[in-house]
């Protein structure tokens, strides 16, 4: 009898093996997405009702775990080949499956990342690759039973592979004041298994346990906010808008904490800023008092109301870019004071809107 020994173990790359061989079976000569058809438990994290409102976890069943399927072709020897140092071989029929879950967790930690004591949050989140079983294809017949499952259990002693979650792109798109803590993170997939999805909830519990049942559950919408690309981040609106409101209120603090004749600006009420899903705008509002010192515009302080209208766009250089349209209301009691006075002739609209800006600018 001729014993064969496992020489090595190829992994394909993204178009295949070295050979060009393909496994029968696989809809992509690399790795696949995979439904095996069994359930699996995932939890989730909300807000309970009581006295004391605290964060509670339940649990949500998966209909269809996700799994990673990665072929992998096993390369032989002989112990005649071994002495003689003659290279490996394999064939069409030396091919295994690995079949790795795939799925999202939250870790509690009581911990926040300087090291300070926190009662809950924020939570870790991670992706997890957890190996499931080998597919011994034809190879099952030349594998015994018994040690086709000691090499299974082999690999599932290995335990799971947590892969972190870096938010430093959000973060830096929101600024550090923005917070960005992740309460539920999950995987899944579209019906076809042509795209993955990766969501994060942050900032919440927010969403309901229908949305994610359905993230879960129903995948027709997976996949389509990839709009036709290999991949694409979306991120929720009302994140940017704080973001907006934030940088625009540092600015006008800075103004706004002057005295004297330095001071151009006063806030009567802070930027609020919301996300507008028809139009995917942000907009930002705030009213400022104009103080003008040497009283060329009018004898009175000019309230003026003021309505950013923001859109996000990439441009040309993969950068992104804003692109606002600024709209205004002056105060119709201030404007009817000023036109009483000499100051009447004198267009007020330009040149309030003009300091407004130049304040914004200064601080950008």
């Amino acid at each position: 009898m001729v014993l064969f020994y496992i020489d090595h173990i190829e992994v394909p790359r993204s178009d295949g093996f070295l050979d060009g061989s393909i496994p029968s079976s696989s809809p992509s000569p690399g790795g696949y997405l995979f439904r095996p058809g069994e359930s699996m438990v995932t939890h989730l994290t909300y807000t309970d009702s009581g006295l004391y409102p605290d964060y509670a976890v339940g649990q949500l069943t998966i209909n269809e775990k996700l799994q990673i399927v990665i072929p992998l072709q096993l390369h032989f020897k002989t112990r005649y080949m071994i002495e003689h140092n003659s290279e490996a071989f394999a064939t069409s029929g030396t091919f295994v499956k690995l079949h790795i879950d795939i799925y999202g967790e939250v870790v509690k930690t009581k911990k926040d990342h300087l090291g300070k004591d926190e009662s809950i949050w924020p939570w870790i989140p991670r992706i997890v690759l957890k190996f499931d079983k080998i597919d011994f294809m034809n190879l099952a017949d030349l594998i015994s039973p018994q040690e086709q499952n000691e090499i299974t259990q082999k690999l599932k002693a290995l335990g799971a592979i947590n892969i972190p979650i870096s938010f430093g792109v959000v973060n830096n798109l929101v600024g550090p004041d923005i917070p960005v803590n992740v309460y539920n993170v999950g995987v899944s997939a579209n019906s076809t298994l042509s795209h993955a999805s990766i969501r994060w909830e942050i900032n919440g519990p927010a969403e309901s346990f229908e949305s994610w049942n359905n993230f879960y559950n129903a995948y027709g919408y997976v996949g389509v906010l990839a709009q036709g690309k290999d991949w694409g981040l979306v991120i929720p609106g009302q994140l940017l808008a704080d973001s907006f409101a934030q940088k625009i209120s540092h600015r006008l603090g800075i103004e706004d904490a002057k005295t004297g004749d330095d001071k151009r600006i006063e806030v009567l009420e802070w930027p609020t800023a919301y996300w507008e899903p028809l139009s995917g705008s942000i907009i930002t509002k705030f009213d400022v008092d104009i103080v003008d010192h040497s009283k060329t515009l009018c004898v009175w302080d000019i309230g003026v109301e003021i309505k950013i209208i923001s859109n996000l766009g990439v441009a040309e250089e993969n950068k992104i870019q804003i692109v606002g349209n600024i709209e205004h209301t002056l105060y119709p009691g201030d404007v009817f004071k000023c036109i009483s006075t000499e100051a009447q002739s004198i267009p007020l609209a330009p040149i309030v809107v003009g300091i407004v800006l130049a304040v914004l600018c200064q601080y950008y």
